[in-house]
């Protein structure tokens, strides 16, 4: 029996199930920019579009000296500036941090590799000017995972969001929800044909050598065919000695993100996405952790803090040591075991969020996922009122 996060997702599941055959490709993006006009436009913030190497992007200002380079989900074929305008605007004031989002060449009229030089000559230019962390949602997670190999920026994190990760699909949840959960496996696979030919001719992040990759944030979905994917990513990169918070959100679909004015539980998970930091990325950009959302949609208007959000799924968060298997749960939720070869665990826990606000240290993430109060070393002159400290340097 499929359990879905709450009722608008399950709506929304049955809908999609009920759809007709497939339009063309420009049909297709035109109803993608049309459902994204429909959604609630995201933080008020000061954005531009420009060209920056040959590739149009548009600039989310933060005024920082770091910044995010967003690349959009859509299968390789779907996606540009205006689908992903209010996601990187939630991302820009989540973070404090001034987003990129790069408008790359779409098949079938460019193949690969264009997508991936677009994402390459952006990096390399963001990665001129400061500190500079990779994002992106679906395919645009794959387009990064590439471009990461290839470009001269020192990249300071990875912000992957139900990410793609094997164009090949040979996942458990690939057969298991490939249809009828709102991402269709033969539609992706005919796409992925249209971008790369065989899958075979492009570089499979799952078997790249991952070491000296970024701290990575992976988020996926329980009822996303590309969540195994996802999780074999995170634990390779753990295994790669690379710091990694990887979660599944229980009940929720692929780009759940897309539908936070409809669910108060893709609201919940993609707040959380915003506010959870890949240990270290927080010291890089210097962000400060938000304890309210203000800007959150009225579906969770009541639930508007950090600590009323933090109320399900579970995580796990890797030290450059630890050796962790997980399963997920029936609940849908990644438990991780732990194998430790020393130094830091991989242990069951809440989500890793930001401490309260009584905390005097926001800035450091934190490797204890024990700490009630803060160790003697911590900065924090009082204990934090969360379960997960993210104060103690430890």
């Amino acid at each position: 029996m499929t359990i879905f996060a709450d009722e608008a997702i399950e709506r929304f599941v049955l809908d999609s199930r009920q759809a007709g055959p497939a339009p063309g490709v420009d049909e297709l993006r035109q109803g993608s920019r049309d459902r994204a006009h429909l959604r609630p436009k995201g933080p008020d913030m000061p954005a531009h579009d420009t060209v920056v190497a040959g590739v149009a992007v548009r600039v989310f200002d933060q005024q920082s000296t770091s910044r995010i380079v967003y690349l959009h989900g859509g299968g390789f074929v779907l996606g540009d500036l205006d689908t992903h305008d209010a996601l990187c605007r939630r991302l820009a004031a989540a973070t404090g941090t001034t987003v990129v989002s790069v408008a790359y060449r779409l098949a079938p009229e460019h193949p690969y590799p264009a997508a991936i030089d677009d994402a390459v000559a952006v990096l390399d230019w963001a990665g001129a000017l400061g500190p500079v962390a990779v994002g992106g949602d679906s395919a645009g997670a794959f387009v990064g995972l590439l471009a990461s190999r290839r470009t001269a920026a020192s990249l300071t994190a990875q912000l992957l969001l139900c990410p793609l990760v094997d164009i090949t699909f040979d996942q458990p949840s690939a057969e298991e929800l490939g249809t009828g959960f709102t991402l269709d496996m033969p539609t992706q696979r005919q796409w992925v044909s249209w971008w790369a030919g065989e899958a075979s001719a492009v570089p499979n992040p799952l078997l790249f050598d991952l070491e000296g990759m970024p701290p990575a944030l992976v988020v996926a979905a329980q009822l996303d065919p590309l969540r195994d994917g996802a999780e074999r990513y995170a634990k390779r990169l753990e295994a790669a000695g690379v710091p990694v918070v990887f979660r599944v959100e229980p009940g929720l679909v692929h780009n759940f993100s897309t539908m936070t004015h409809l669910s108060p539980a893709a609201a919940a998970a993609d707040a959380r996405f915003l506010t959870t930091r890949p240990r270290s990325y927080a010291e890089i950009h210097s962000s400060v952790f938000p304890t309210t959302l203000a800007w959150l949609p009225e579906t969770v208007a009541g639930s508007a803090t950090l600590d009323d959000l933090d109320a399900r799924g579970t995580t796990w968060d890797c030290g450059t040591r630890s050796r962790a298997s997980s399963s997920i749960s029936s609940s849908g939720s990644t438990i991780a075991g732990t194998r430790s070869s020393g130094g830091s665990r991989a242990t069951r826990t809440k989500s890793r969020w930001a401490p309260s606000s009584s905390c005097a240290s926001r800035r450091s993430p934190c490797s204890s996922t024990r700490a009630r109060s803060p160790t003697s070393s911590c900065p924090a002159p009082t204990p934090c009122r969360r379960r997960t400290c993210r104060s103690c340097p430890r």
